[in-house]
């Protein structure tokens, strides 16, 4: 992984929010770190983390294949169920596995089989996700002894790892790290299928996410179950910020009140509604006002906390932050 960005702190002069003061502290400090971490993308994170893992080239890795061994690769790729129709596919659909050695695929194969995946589960994942068949054998199998230690096991990490393979350089800790917490924002049963539809999760700014998890929480007063329906990840803490406070501001939002009973109707927007519109969408539908409006609102409150950022010491954000990794 990527080492975090060093990001300059700051702190809020207590004025509106003084009964939250450390709360909204920790929030601006992620959202600091926001405009560096929300850049990288997995493939980035990927490309560092892995390279510990790759074999070492040698000329024989370097020779362009031959017909011979483009014989000798599909004979490979056969002996694991793959046929030859699939087999043309693959390549037309990623060419740079050709100019790997057939020596290295049945190292790949050997080691990626015997933790339970097919060949064509084996083939799905080196389309996917090239680097896997220049990775050293033992690094695959610990990858996978990795995600085997969080409980999922069987078909279910099978299927994950093979949509998702590139899941298997994420090292030991961070998985130790991140996956208590991404179970808290769904089942046991459905955290699979959340890793499914945002692999992200697993390398995006740690810190960032948590503060935008604790601004859900404690700013909206929304279960954080309901993150697992939106796409949290593609959203900045300050857009976020920004539109629960455009939506406050408009009366369009009201905090929910913890004394009342649940079975009451909640007229305010779904986290999902909020998050995952689009800004006509949200603007026109959720807040009832003109685009243009929301647009200067945005710009407005850009400057709103501007004045009121001071040094934050450090102490306080990692308070907040160990606060939302033990819920």
């Amino acid at each position: 992984m990527q080492p975090v960005s060093r990001i300059v702190a700051v702190r809020i002069v207590p004025l509106c929010w003084t009964s939250c003061r450390h709360i909204f502290c920790y929030n601006i400090w992620g959202l600091k770190a926001h405009n560096q971490a929300e850049s990288q993308r997995p493939a980035d994170i990927i490309r560092n983390s892995s390279s510990k893992f790759l074999h070492t080239a040698s000329a024989e890795d370097k020779i362009s294949l031959s017909d011979g061994n483009k014989s000798t690769l599909r004979k490979l790729v056969e002996d694991v169920g793959i046929d030859e129709e699939t087999f043309n596919k693959a390549f037309r659909k990623e060419p740079r596995l050709l100019d790997v050695h057939p020596s290295i695929w049945e190292n790949s194969l050997k080691a990626l089989r015997a933790c339970g995946f097919s060949g064509k589960e084996c083939l799905s994942m080196f389309i996917a996700s090239p680097s896997l068949l220049k990775t050293k054998p033992d690094a695959l199998l610990s990858g996978v002894k990795n995600w085997q230690s969080t409980v999922l096991g069987g078909q279910k990490l099978i299927s994950l790892l093979t949509l998702c393979p590139q899941l298997l350089f994420v090292e030991r800790h961070e998985i130790y790290r991140r996956f208590p917490v991404l179970k808290t924002l769904s089942s046991q049963d459905n955290v699979v299928e959340l890793l499914r539809r945002y692999p992200d999760y697993m390398f995006v700014d740690w810190n960032d996410f948590l503060a935008k998890v604790n601004y859900v929480e404690e700013e909206m007063k929304i279960n954080r179950i309901q993150i697992s329906k939106c796409d949290l990840l593609s959203c900045s803490l300050l857009e976020l910020r920004t539109r629960h406070m455009f939506l406050e501001r408009t009366g369009n939002y009201i905090p929910p009140n913890p004394k009342t009973a649940e079975h009451l109707p909640n007229k305010n927007p779904s986290l999902r509604q909020i998050i995952d519109s689009d800004d006509i969408h949200f603007a026109t539908k959720l807040a009832g006002v003109t685009v243009e409006e929301f647009e200067v609102f945005r710009e407005l409150y850009k400057e709103e906390l501007k004045l009121f950022m001071i040094t934050l010491i450090p102490t306080e954000f990692a308070h907040g932050c160990d606060k939302i990794a033990n819920k």
